[in-house]
């Protein structure tokens, strides 16, 4: 119930101030305080995470890094919706999350030509896993975390070497599924600190920004997250979702713009974000 409420914390507090606003007409001073009080208290961890993001720079450029991420739904057997978003995203990386055998050869008869890179793990337990690049790898693993896949990939972009890791968190439907979460997010930022290069995280971490344990993985392994209020999840709840797909970066990467990809066959939206290098040192540079 605790994870509910924090995951819908803007609409339970746009609840409350409504509810407000009837017990200020009916003069019921007492529940107007409870429920604003209420509403004040679970919005504030969204705005303190919110204020935390650097503002976009806003102007897309050529040598821009522009990735997009799509959670494909395992039992969803419309794959042209999603492949023909991916195919005019314009993203130079695409990920692709929940993708079983079905998905894994529709994927590489669709992808391969534009996307003639690419890394794959597909799964029938939805957390199937697979990156489609225009970019060449210079190195690529796959790191088994509790028995889930996470894609880490280094690319030469634009002269420097970044690493890009494609992670899908455990779901947390239940109180033991969210201890998992928690854990296997735990492990992985163990696994991501030893990388080299500035870092950019992108998946479905099933978590939303202001939770308490996203906040602390975000800044162990010293991450901002790209992009603004951006819900993905679940699409039958339209618009009335919660963001749970993610793009992270290392700080001296910055966020040029940040944007949903509406995709109805799945529960989930699509992201894609425009990055780019600001600030890399000279040890970053792949010459």
């Amino acid at each position: 119930m605790h994870l509910l409420l924090l995951s819908f914390a803007i609409q339970g507090s746009a609840l409350l101030a409504l509810a407000g606003l009837y017990f200020l007409k009916r003069r019921n001073f007492v529940l107007l305080f409870v429920s604003w009080a209420t509403a004040a208290v679970m919005i504030n961890p969204v705005i303190l995470e919110w204020n935390q993001n650097p503002a976009q720079l806003g102007s897309p450029t050529s040598s821009d890094l522009r990735i997009a991420h799509f959670n494909v739904l395992r039992v969803n057997k419309d794959t042209e919706e999603i492949i023909e978003k991916a195919l005019s995203s314009d993203a130079q990386v695409v990920s692709i999350q929940e993708n079983d055998r079905f998905w894994d050869q529709r994927l590489k008869q669709k992808m391969l030509k534009a996307y003639p890179y690419y890394l794959t793990s597909p799964s029938d337990d939805c957390y199937g896993i697979s990156v489609y690049s225009k970019i060449p790898f210079e190195s690529h693993k796959m790191i088994d975390v509790e028995g889930k896949k996470c894609v880490v990939a280094e690319i030469n972009w634009d002269g420097y070497r970044t690493n890009l890791a494609l992670v899908h968190a455990t779901s947390p439907g239940t109180p033991s599924e969210f201890d998992q979460r928690n854990s296997h997010l735990a492990k992985l930022a163990e696994e991501l600190k030893s990388l080299p290069h500035p870092l950019i995280v992108v998946g479905d971490l099933n978590a939303v920004p202001w939770d308490p344990v996203l906040l602390r993985w975000k800044k162990d392994l010293t991450l901002v997250r790209s992009g603004g209020f951006t819900p993905t999840f679940p699409v039958p709840l339209f618009p009335m979702m919660i963001p749970l797909d993610h793009v992270m970066h290392s700080p001296e990467i910055a966020s040029v713009k940040h944007e949903i990809i509406p995709v109805w066959s799945s529960d989930h939206f699509g992201v894609c974000a425009s990055l780019r290098i600001q600030n890399a040192s000279s040890s970053t540079a792949g010459l």
